[in-house]
C-alpha cells in the first residue's frame, strides 16, 4: 500500500488502514475459523508452517488451519475440552485458543520460548517447562496469569504432573536427569538419573511409574515413583521422542524419529513386543479414546499418519502443516 506523502489526514487514514490490514492476516481473535468440525478433532503444531493443523477425525483429512506464533512446537487441551494451549519457539507467549472455534482467545506471557507444557488433572494449574531459563513456569489457566518460576535442571523439555497433582517431573535434557517438583513446596525435591538427552515424560494410570524417552539412547527408562529409582531400561527404535499408553495401561505407544515407526512396548513385561511403521521423522503421538486409532506427526514431512491399532498397519496419511512437532486430541 502507498501512503500519500502529503496531507496529514491522508497518511493517517493510510496508516489506519495499514495496521488493520496487517492485523486482519491470520488473526483469529474471537473468531470461529472457517471449517473447524463440530466431531472429535486432532491438532498439530506445524513447525514451519507457524500454524495449527486440524484434523476432523471423523472425515480423516485436515479441516482447518490458523495461524498461530512462529514456531510452535507442543500443545495442550484443557481438562474440559474448551481450550487448546501452544508453546512456540518463535515467541515469548503462550497462546490460547478455543478447541472448538479456533478463536484467539488470549496468551500467558512467560518470558521466554516455551517447550513442553501440561494441565493438572483439575485444571487448576498449568505448566511450562522454559528450556532456554532451565525453569518450569507456573501458571492459572482462569487468570491466564504466570504465577511464577521454578528453578529446575539444564534444558528442561518434557513436563508432567502426576495424576493427583502433587508432584510434576520435568525432564533435564542436558544434565540426563528427571527433576521432580514438590507442587505444595514448589521447588525440585528430587533429581532421578536417566538415559543420555531424556526427551519425554508420561504417568502409568495410577501414578505409580514413570516412562522417560531416551533421545540419544533408544531407550525408555521404567521409574517407580514411590522409590524415585529407575527399574528397568527398555530398548526401543532410534530417536524415541513422544509417547503414550494405550487406554487401558497395558500398553506404552513411543514415537521413534528414526526409521519413523512406533515402538510398543508391553508394560507388564518391560519390553517392545513390535515395531509399526510410520511417516518419517515420527514425533508426536496421542490416541483415540476407544484405542482403535494412534495419530502420529511425520516431523521429517508434512503429514499426520493414522494407525489401525486392531490390525497394527497403517491406515491413513493426512497432509497437514510443514514439520508437525506436538498433537493433541480432542472431542
Amino acid at each position: 500500500m502507498k501512503i500519500a506523502q502529503h496531507g496529514w489526514y491522508s497518511n493517517l487514514m493510510a496508516c489506519v488502514l495499514l495496521v488493520a490490514a496487517i492485523a486482519g492476516c491470520g488473526d483469529t481473535t474471537g473468531q470461529r475459523v472457517a471449517g473447524m468440525p463440530t466431531g472429535p478433532r486432532v491438532f498439530t503444531a506445524d513447525a514451519d508452517s507457524g500454524t495449527v493443523s486440524v484434523v476432523d477425525v471423523a472425515s480423516g483429512k485436515e479441516a482447518a488451519h490458523f495461524k498461530v506464533q512462529p514456531k510452535p512446537h507442543h500443545l495442550a487441551v484443557s481438562p474440559d475440552n474448551k481450550e487448546l494451549w501452544v508453546t512456540s519457539y518463535g515467541g515469548a507467549k503462550v497462546q490460547i485458543f478455543s478447541a472448538t472455534t479456533g478463536a484467539l482467545l488470549g496468551a500467558v506471557d512467560v518470558g521466554a520460548f516455551s517447550d513442553d507444557l501440561n494441565f493438572s488433572s483439575s485444571g487448576d494449574r498449568m505448566y511450562i517447562s522454559l528450556g532456554t531459563q532451565n525453569a518450569l513456569a507456573v501458571v492459572d489457566p482462569r487468570t491466564r496469569k504466570l504465577l511464577g518460576r521454578i528453578a529446575v535442571g539444564v534444558g528442561p523439555h518434557g513436563v508432567r504432573v502426576n495424576p493427583d497433582g502433587t508432584q510434576v517431573y520435568v525432564t533435564s535434557t542436558r544434565d540426563n536427569m528427571i527433576n521432580v517438583v514438590d507442587v505444595s513446596q514448589q521447588k525440585v525435591v528430587q533429581r532421578i538419573a536417566t538415559g543420555p538427552n531424556p526427551y519425554e515424560v508420561v504417568f502409568s494410570p495410577d501414578g505409580a511409574r514413570a516412562f522417560v524417552t531416551n533421545y540419544l539412547g533408544k531407550t525408555v527408562n521404567e521409574i517407580d515413583t514411590r522409590t524415585g529409582q529407575s527399574t528397568n531400561v527398555i530398548p526401543v527404535a532410534s530417536l524415541p521422542a513422544m509417547l503414550t499408553f494405550s487406554p487401558d495401561g497395558t500398553l506404552l505407544y513411543v514415537a521413534c524419529m528414526n526409521p519413523g515407526v512406533i515402538s510398543v512396548v508391553d508394560v507388564a513385561t518391560h519390553t517392545e513386543l513390535r515395531q509399526i511403521p510410520a511417516g518419517a521423522g515420527a514425533h508426536g503421538v496421542v490416541t483415540s479414546p476407544d484405542g482403535t486409532r494412534l495419530y502420529v506427526t511425520d516431523q521429517n514431512q508434512a503429514t499426520l499418519t493414522v494407525l489401525n491399532m486392531t490390525t497394527a498397519q497403517p491406515a491413513a496419511e493426512i497432509t497437514v502443516g510443514r514439520a508437525p512437532n506436538g498433537i493433541a486430541y480432542s472431542g
